[in-house]
């Protein structure tokens, strides 16, 4: 079975720079994915969330699509999928929904959660404000695991119709915690920074490594490996979204922010 860097060679061979569906799909698979795995159509799946959650590509899904679709099936001449070509629904053939109305995503979202507490977990929904990252109406979902762990992700106000029935496209940003809401050093970590920026990183000790993935081909940007509060962007975008869950008095960042505060406001103060 072709793995996702086989599949990244294999593109690389079809000229992707010649294309901005190749290119896109490209970058996707070798920004986004881990090399030595098998591709599945998991992953496919994935980039078709990620690239329809922006303007750009739901204006051209059609070429999208069916650029994929050529493409697989010529790799496929050489190589074998892990799943079949024929049973995958390509951005030309799916209808994408964006919510103008915020209750009709927040009742979608809520449909998901039940069904993840009925399982033993337990979730917690916020809204964000809009203008911070892809769409103008985004939700925060913070989710405890029966395992201690916490998964927070960030969904857009996107759907698709699937079988006649909508489905949300997948979170565009994923953070996994320990139980002490440390990163989780065996997961990547994906978060958008800004409307067309994505970071991803893994976090090892103080430190967090990673990359910038930008634009509407998925390019890599600057690449990191600092602690999190040497990296003003990413920083800000964690600590944008970990005040719905993380205790302030238990973060040194809102310690030390709130030091300087009262330093500040107070007489004589330098």
């Amino acid at each position: 079975m072709i793995t996702v860097e086989e599949l990244g060679r294999q593109l690389q061979l079809l000229e992707p720079q010649k294309n901005p569906a190749r290119l896109a799909f490209y970058n996707f698979v070798r920004n986004f994915l881990p090399g030595s795995t098998p591709f599945t159509q998991e992953m496919l799946d994935a980039f078709y969330d990620r690239a329809l959650i922006l303007n750009h590509w739901q204006t051209n899904k059609k070429a999208l699509g069916e650029t994929l679709r050529d493409d697989l099936a010529k790799i496929s001449a050489q190589r074998s999928f892990a799943f079949s070509l024929d049973q995958v629904l390509h951005s030309c053939d799916i209808q994408a929904i964006t919510f103008e109305r915020l209750s009709d995503f927040q009742a979608l979202l809520d449909k998901g959660s039940k069904r993840l507490e009925s399982s033993g977990e337990k979730v917690r929904l916020f809204e964000l404000r809009q203008g911070h990252t892809h769409t103008p109406h985004e939700v925060l979902s913070v989710r405890l695991t029966k395992t201690g762990a916490v998964i927070v992700e960030i969904y857009p106000n996107v759907a698709m119709i699937v079988d006649g029935e909508l489905q949300l496209v997948r979170p565009h940003s994923r953070l996994t915690y320990t139980l002490e809401l440390d990163f989780n050093p065996q997961v990547d970590q994906i978060l958008a920074t800004s409307l067309m920026r994505v970071a991803r990183f893994r976090g090892t000790g103080h430190k967090i490594t990673g990359q910038f993935i930008q634009g509407v081909h998925f390019a890599s940007s600057e690449s990191f490996d600092k602690p999190l509060n040497e990296i003003a962007e990413v920083n800000q975008a964690v600590k944008r979204i970990e005040r719905f869950y993380v205790n302030p008095v238990s973060d040194p960042y809102y310690q030390d922010l709130y030091e300087k505060v009262v330093r500040q406001s107070e007489p004589n103060s330098p």
